[in-house]
């Protein structure tokens, strides 16, 4: 009966605050073109392209004096567990033969993620000319993905720039994981896209590239003994001991108390964690 409860008040207490936290912030996306005004899109409000929930999706149009982009962002969610945001489906070009250095500043704000918490990050694309160019000009990329507020950096990832060679050339880059703060749920990450275009027709291509995954390490650890096993654990505990309290052969008439009863994956991993 005490190992019932103790498993019991374990997992209400998780529960608990996973709901508390969770509803605190809706899932949301924004992009900024250059130093412009962040566009936000709220799951299930005006402009989510993504029917789905816990997604939401949104295709933006930068028109700039000397560049134009076209970028969708996604912003996916695990309530209380993990998000990734993702900036795919991007195409940016000089469209003047002016020399262009600016960036594209995207981001997601989210449901609070249980402490402690880790984040990822990824690129993953490549340098073009659309102007029919032989080679291009120049063209370079730096990403630079950061998580919560204060900013925690995840990683710089920076590939070689390409110039004056033939197109197209591929780069990619992965940085993380990062442990993020111990104590803090994560809310938010954002994420920098630098980048430097020559001549006109040079561009960079992102098809489902820039990257960021925030995610609870609680539940990450994969060895016995760990807190994710334990948690498992308890669980098989409540329902082991819940279905032995409705089902013991003694409380059933017309059965013998000494008929053994059958053992379930409660009892299994209930004792997996007795021996730890």
């Amino acid at each position: 009966m005490h190992t019932y409860r103790l498993a019991q008040a374990g997992i209400c207490a998780l529960v608990i605050w996973a709901g508390q936290s969770a509803p605190a912030l809706a899932n949301s996306i924004r992009l900024a073109c250059d130093t412009g005004a962040f566009q936000t899109i709220v799951d299930g409000g005006v402009g989510d392209q993504n029917p789905a929930v816990d997604v939401v999706q949104h295709t933006f149009v930068c028109n700039e004096p000397d560049w134009t982009a076209t970028v969708t962002l996604i912003g996916r969610t695990v309530p209380g567990l993990s998000a990734t945001t993702i900036l795919t489906d991007a195409v940016i070009t000089n469209t003047t033969g002016n020399p262009v250095s600016d960036r594209i500043i995207f981001g997601q704000t989210f449901p609070a993620i249980l402490p402690p918490n880790a984040s990822t990050a990824s690129l993953n694309g490549s340098f073009d000319d659309v102007s029919g160019a032989l080679l291009i000009g120049s063209a370079d990329i730096r990403f630079n993905p950061l998580v919560q507020a204060p900013a925690t950096p995840i990683g710089l990832i920076s590939p070689p720039a390409a110039v004056a060679v033939g197109p197209p050339v591929p780069f990619a880059g992965n940085s993380g994981p990062v442990p993020v703060d111990r104590n803090r749920p994560a809310t938010s990450q954002l994420g920098f896209i630098n980048f430097d275009l020559g001549t006109i027709g040079d561009t960079i291509r992102l098809p489902d590239s820039a990257r960021i995954t925030t995610f609870t390490t609680l539940l990450a650890m994969p060895e016995p003994g760990s807190i994710g096993l334990l948690l498992v654990g308890l669980l098989g505990l409540v329902t082991g001991s819940m279905a032995a309290a409705t089902s013991h052969p003694s409380s059933r008439p017309g059965h013998s108390a000494t008929r053994s009863r059958r053992r379930g994956l409660g009892d299994i991993v209930g004792d997996q964690i007795l021996r730890e």
